[in-house]
């Protein structure tokens, strides 16, 4: 075969990125009318034609999605972080998550909601890619930057009310047991007043008549 007309002398590099062996050159040279040509370009153009057709359709997808009011928005995506799998669902749950560095899908989303929307694609991160999952784990996206900031004040609220209980308890403790000043002070009122009675006893029996 490598003899007959039409048939190249070295492997190609098609738009499919592998050598091809052109095994079909000349079937497909009879088909076109004795024009020969390699199959792995006509692929490529299949290829190429069929994966702009996916990514027209995420990002029609995606703008629906996104033009739904913020509780909707958040409904949408919990649930198919539920269902995603590989394909195109997956496609368009990750534009709707990363448009404009997640900033669109974020839009008056409330700082509860972010935080259990990033929560859940922690939680299936192994849904996506290795590059989408790059994306999603960046410090410059904005639903984790929400995240991180919202942990961070509860923590610092939960910290400072730990602090206080702390504070309160010790106070209580303290307020339970009497000062030990207290009941040095008492003694000695006992014992001045003793003193004054025995004092005016022995003044009275100075002054009686006899």
């Amino acid at each position: 075969l490598k003899g007959a007309p039409g048939w190249p002398s070295t492997p190609c590099s098609g738009p499919l990125r592998r050598p091809c062996t052109h095994l079909s050159a000349l079937t497909l040279a009879h088909s076109r009318g004795g024009r020969t040509g390699c199959l792995c370009t006509s692929a490529g153009n299949r290829s190429s034609s069929g994966a702009r057709a996916e990514g027209n359709m995420s990002q029609a997808a995606a703008n629906e999605v996104l033009s739904k009011k913020p509780k909707r928005r958040v409904e949408w995506v919990q649930k198919r972080l539920e269902l995603a799998t590989p394909g195109l669902n997956r496609d368009v749950l990750y534009e709707v998550l990363t448009r404009k560095e997640g900033r669109a899908f974020a839009q008056e989303v409330s700082a509860n909601d972010a935080v259990r929307v990033y929560g859940a694609i922690q939680f299936a991160m192994d849904l996506f890619t290795v590059r989408q999952q790059k994306q999603l784990q960046a410090q410059s996206y904005y639903l984790r930057q929400m995240h991180d900031k919202e942990q961070a004040r509860t923590e610092e609220t939960a910290r400072v009310a730990k602090a206080k209980r702390q504070e309160a308890s010790a106070a209580k403790a303290q307020g339970s047991s009497p000062p030990a000043t207290g009941a040095s002070g008492s003694s000695a009122d006992k014992a001045e007043l003793a003193s004054a009675r025995r004092r005016a006893e022995a003044r009275a029996a100075f002054v009686a008549p006899s």
